[in-house]
């Protein structure tokens, strides 16, 4: 609910950590219905609904029926009674199973409030849901007794901040309000495909993905329900743009980047001297732990501009990204412009008990790279916009010397290296890491490898990485791969993490380098199958952190990681809106770049995306096909805009958008270029099924290089 307050409930008997918790723990563990002398207890309800602010519950058309929604850290709980079919007299009442501490604060009053009368009956009752029968010493339960009546509607409030205030005054319009507010929100833009279950996931993604935008200790996203509840630099500005730019919530935009810039260290005697925290907490704990967080900042400070127009807090943020810049070239860049790391530096950050790398990358990651050329260029592009020339000359001769060196030392004439180590040894294992080198740069930039070589490492990517259900960490044909992120023996789970698990993000931002390389059907069978996730995996209506590389003996799929995952949501909204729709705002030259990428089969559709003011509304015709070249016509129109935009199309073209008046844009495509997607391969004699605890006996010794040495982080 944006106050480090969640709740976490699965249904059935799953033995998972369910409740209402806050940042301090355990609040509320459980809760059910006592209709007159039986106990209907939750995981035993025969329906359970997710819906916008809550979930909704039902034992039976003839017993009452429950929504549950946070808010504001308070709990809601309404109970609605079904009066056709049962008397107004009858005895309702709610029973919470609690921790002792939180018992204690129901006890003493002022907690709990209701529309009716009630009073608090502490018999002990037995929780009937079998994932607590381990779990049950230091909880409590407690037992609400409504006085009968006719209202159909009982409204319960329980403040989950135990505090000793006697004057709180209970708003049972409070939900309605959220509820209000959050359809405000979400609804600002707006996706028809004409496809339910896509259009269904981009709404859930939208929604899922603004439940971790939070306020503690200053506004930030988290990066994943349950357990990564702290604002983590690289995890929020990946997802900053699919939860918060494509869906308008511009304050909120600003906000996060904002909180984050008050961290930057600017100690100047500190090894991380320039950077934005990799991770800081409501305690005060902040860590600075990584390479790509701060170009990751410095991408977003550019987008948001693009998005809004915002010179003023462009402004603001100036002093920071110009200290980032700078820190990074006079204490991390290498004589060749390469900006240097450590082994778990990168977003591949795992380490055997804090310390060695589980996928070491040190000393020159390719994905590093990519954003360390994207973030000189949003620099320059940023110091030219607003006049601030000092710097600039300094930063092309860094980009330039970047671009000029990388292919001589990533590219062999086959491959992408993944890292060039220390000792200048180039590490060609296959991962997914050089999607980055397309993806990452902004409407003006260029990446920094050519058209040819991103068709031939398509080609790599899709055949070698890419499953039908998402993209491996690792190739299989590596000896470290590592097939079940959980459900294996042999190994502990971060062996597998970067080594061959599956990451949701990375399958989503799949789909924007298929589309950017001409496969759109590759890349609309691998949305359709994320789609499709939301509601078949794990949390529904969500993305999880992970999936196992293969499926079970039963062919199922299993999400590991957190159940929902912010830049999972996130990457997968955002492929849509500027990848597969193709709209990229760039309001700091009023103008639109449009290059769309959707699919053949796609049928009429239409889109309204937000601007800092007023809408784009975006609809398109069905695809037409003659002679074998794909044709699409779409119409563009404003809404509320402040000033007339140009639309800068495929063809270079430009073309003016006016107000209110539509204009109509022809699209002739590329040929697709469909690639085989891999497969798993479960006949191979995998090293880590053969060997218990195979390579961590190997990166215990630091080995997984074979002899070439580590480079240790910054926290090493």
């Amino acid at each position: 609910d944006n106050s480090s307050i969640y709740m976490m409930f699965s249904s059935g008997n799953f033995a998972l950590p369910d409740g209402i918790l806050s940042s301090k723990g355990l609040l509320i563990q459980d809760f059910g219905l006592k209709v007159e002398n039986k106990f209907y207890p939750r995981c035993e309800a025969e329906l359970i609904k997710a819906e916008l602010g809550g979930f909704r519950l039902s034992w039976g058309e003839k017993l009452p029926k429950m929504f549950v929604a946070l808010t504001e850290g308070i709990c809601h709980i309404q109970i609605e009674k079904n009066l056709d079919v049962t008397p107004e007299n009858y005895n309702i009442s709610l029973v919470l199973f609690s921790s002792k501490e939180f018992t204690e604060c129901i006890d003493k009053g002022n907690t709990i409030f209701s529309s009716v009368d009630f009073s608090i009956n502490n018999t002990n009752i037995k929780n009937k849901c079998n994932s607590f029968s381990q779990k049950t010493k230091n909880i409590c339960s407690r037992i609400i007794d409504f006085t009968p009546s006719s209202c159909h509607k009982i409204s319960v409030q329980i403040k989950l901040v135990c505090t000793e205030e006697k004057n709180f005054v209970p708003d049972f319009n409070l939900l309605n309000t959220k509820i209000e507010s959050l359809n405000k929100k979400l609804s600002k833009a707006t996706l028809s495909t004409g496809i339910n279950s896509l259009d269904k996931a981009y709404s859930w993604a939208k929604y899922s993905g603004y439940q971790l935008l939070t306020k503690e200790p200053s506004y930030g996203i988290w990066a994943g329900l349950p357990w990564f509840r702290d604002n983590w630099g690289r995890d929020t500005f990946i997802a900053l743009s699919g939860i918060l730019l494509v869906n308008g919530l511009f304050d909120e935009a600003k906000n996060v980047i904002r909180g984050f810039s008050l961290y930057q260290d600017k100690n100047p005697s500190s090894k991380t001297f320039g950077r934005i925290p990799n991770r800081y907490d409501a305690e005060g704990n902040i860590i600075y732990n990584n390479a790509d967080g701060t170009l990751w900042f410095i991408r977003e400070v550019v987008e948001y501009g693009m998005y809004t127009d915002d010179k003023t807090f462009l402004e603001e943020m100036w002093p920071v990204v110009k200290t980032a810049i700078n820190c990074d070239i006079s204490l991390r860049t290498d004589s060749q412009g390469f900006l240097t790391h450590g082994d778990a530096d990168t977003w591949m950050d795992a380490r055997l008990k804090g310390e060695n790398a589980w996928s070491p990358r040190g000393n020159r990651a390719n994905d590093i790279q990519g954003l360390w050329k994207t973030a000189l260029d949003c620099g320059i592009y940023l110091a030219k916009f607003l006049g601030y020339l000092e710097d600039v000359q300094n930063w092309i001769d860094h980009s330039e010397l970047l671009s000029k060196n990388f292919l001589k030392k990533f590219w062999d004439g086959e491959k992408i290296a993944d890292c060039i180590l220390q000792d200048e040894t180039p590490d060609f294992r296959c991962r997914p890491n050089q999607m980055f080198l397309v993806t990452t740069p902004l409407s003006f930039q260029e990446p920094i490898i050519p058209t040819e070589i991103r068709q031939k490492i398509t080609e790599t990517v899709t055949t070698e990485l890419i499953f039908p259900y998402g993209i491996c960490s690792l190739s299989q044909k590596d000896d470290f791969f590592h097939p079940y992120h959980i459900g294996c023996k042999n190994y502990q789970k971060d062996a597998a993490y970067h080594n061959g698990t599956i990451w949701g993000f990375n399958s989503a931002l799949a789909v924007s380098f298929l589309c950017k390389n001409n496969s759109r059907r590759n890349a609309k069978e691998l949305l359709f199958n994320l789609s499709d996730q939301f509601f078949s995996l794990g949390c529904i209506g969500s993305l999880s952190e992970n999936l196992n590389a293969f499926p079970d003996k039963n062919g199922d799929i299993i999400p590991t990681g957190t159940w929902s995952q912010a830049w999972s949501v996130s990457e997968f909204n955002r492929s849509i809106i500027q990848d597969i729709l193709g709209v990229k705002p760039n309001l700091l030259e009023n103008k639109i770049v449009f290059s769309p990428e959707i699919p053949e089969d796609f049928p009429a559709g239409s889109a309204k995306l937000p601007l800092t003011q007023g809408y784009l509304t975006l609809r398109w015709e069905t695809g037409l096909t003659e002679d074998q070249e794909y044709q699409r016509t779409f119409y563009f129109s404003g809404e509320n805009l402040p000033t007339d935009l140009e639309i800068q199309c495929p063809d270079n073209q430009l073309i003016k958008l006016k107000g209110s008046t539509e204009v109509l844009v022809n699209v002739s495509f590329q040929k697709d270029i469909y690639l085989d997607f891999a497969k798993p391969d479960f006949e191979r004699k995998y090293p880590c099924l053969q060997k218990k605890n195979f390579l961590e006996k190997i990166v215990a010794l630091e080995k997984y290089n074979g002899h070439h040495l580590p480079t240790h982080t910054s926290v090493h």
